[in-house]
């Protein structure tokens, strides 16, 4: 070749790709981008609410000048369009399964982690219901509190305390919820409990259960050592020693870690299972003093493919979702009939097992007493001799009922999340001898619940 003489040569870009290639898929993406923008103003495809995450969805908001001048009214605008982009679900379903191509990721933290209060070493333990001063206090505090909240809720309709989880832990196929102890709601939860214990000295007796979580129980000690997590049997034994006497406290802890190799609790939801309500339900049976009906007494029924509230907060990851839950549920022998008086005033005749083969992966744990209902009623015809309860519960004593049934002649389920009604004034009408209080113990770290529990209590 001579010298100076000029070669033309082709260059290619990148990876072979033509330049008439490239505008091809440049021109796409940005007619996905303008189709996705004329979806997104489509206002009837904008949902309301999110089947995953279990909630209703930001509402557009209501026009004034003030929020105009401020600027919130643009910024809740902002918050109602990305919080209800059409098809949210779908693409945060995709995401979780984008994010899984990434790489192994063998735990993971959903949420935000908080710092619990440091746990007292002792309780500062209340008197007897017939001595003097600090029980008394306790008591007369949170009547003021509920007298308030009983005036103030004649004027106008009972708020439902709304509940979130605290942060998920996801380690493998499982998942576990943090708890971070709060002082100030422990004392007022124990409060509550004295103050109902002394309303009703001679009329009924109390029980307190306060369900540990999973995370505390299934995760090992070792685990929970590196984790942000309080001690769940230190903060129980905190609230329980804050209580009266009278009260009696069914310490189930030490029974669920002796058998925390078996199935006690959903991988993808916060629950317990039955089974580990019925471990539950035989220290109940010695705080009493009665005999517990055998496991074998009843029917188990199987509802599988159950993919609960942790599926939900970690968008719906993909280990969870290759290994469902199943809902164990036990009928018991003498009636599996149960009457719910809905939200609305309406009486639902429903079972207290009832078949949730049909029902969405999401909703199983639901085949338990018709859910979380104000109120509701169970009648067994096997006894006659007056006997009776009433279980004042949040959603973990939905699986718990069923192994009363056999004990009582009748069995009253009051969910103080909805049901506006007076406990004191329930006992003292149909002669009820047992108030059983069953919570998780994330439901004493939360004022509003126990504010709603201390409500129906007065």
């Amino acid at each position: 070749m001579a010298r100076g003489t000029r070669v033309q040569r082709k260059y290619k870009l990148p990876g072979g790709k033509s330049r008439k290639m490239l505008n091809v898929k440049i021109a796409a993406f940005f007619i996905m981008m303008l189709i996705f923008g004329v979806i997104a103003l489509i206002i009837p495809l904008r949902p309301t609410e999110s089947v995953v995450e279990k909630r209703e969805l930001t509402k557009f908001p209501e026009f004034s000048f003030q929020a105009l001048a401020d600027g919130s009214y643009f910024k809740q605008v902002d918050l109602w369009f990305s919080d209800t982009f059409p098809f949210r679900d779908a693409f945060t379903s995709a995401n979780a399964r984008l994010k899984s191509l990434y790489g192994i990721h063998p735990a993971t933290v959903h949420g935000e982690v908080t710092t619990g209060d440091a746990i007292p070493e002792k309780p500062t333990k209340p008197v007897s219901s017939n001595g003097s001063s600090n029980a008394s206090s306790q008591a007369s505090s949170v009547s003021s509190a509920e007298s308030s909240s009983s005036e103030a809720s004649s004027k106008e309709e009972k708020p439902i305390p709304t509940t979130t989880l605290n942060a998920v832990l996801l380690a493998g196929d499982s998942a576990f919820e943090y708890y971070n102890f709060n002082l100030e709601v422990a004392d007022q939860y124990a409060a509550t409990v004295n103050n109902i214990t002394q309303k009703l000295q001679g009329k009924a007796v109390v029980y307190d259960m306060i369900v540990p979580t999973s995370i505390d129980i299934m995760l090992p000690e070792s685990t929970r050592a590196g984790l942000n997590t309080d001690d769940q049997k230190k903060a129980i034994d905190y609230m329980y020693g804050s209580m009266l006497d009278e009260t009696k406290k069914v310490n189930i802890y030490d029974t669920l870690m002796s058998h925390n190799d078996e199935y006690l609790y959903f991988r993808t939801d916060h629950h317990w299972t039955a089974l580990g309500a019925y471990y539950a339900y035989e220290e109940f049976a010695k705080a009493k003093g009665v005999k517990p009906l055998p496991l074998s007494k009843y029917e188990k029924v199987d509802f599988p493919d159950f993919l609960g509230s942790f599926y939900a907060d970690t968008e719906k990851n993909p280990a969870l979702e290759q290994n469902p839950d199943v809902v164990e549920a036990y009928i018991p022998p003498d009636t599996n009939d149960i009457t719910c008086t809905q939200s609305d005033g309406s009486i639902l005749e429903w079972k207290i097992v009832y078949d949730a083969t049909d029902y969405s992966s999401s909703l199983k744990y639901n085949c338990f007493i018709g859910g979380d209902q104000p109120i509701s009623v169970i009648h067994n015809p096997n006894k006659k001799d007056g006997s009776s309860c009433v279980v004042v519960k949040e959603s973990f004593g939905n699986a718990f009922v069923p192994f009363l049934v056999s004990h009582y002649q009748t069995v009253y389920v009051v969910d103080y999340r909805y049901w506006e009604g007076s406990i004191s004034q329930l006992v003292a009408e149909k002669g009820i001898q047992d108030v059983i209080l069953c919570n998780n113990i994330s439901a004493t770290r939360s004022g509003a619940l126990v504010d709603a529990m201390g409500t129906v209590l007065y």
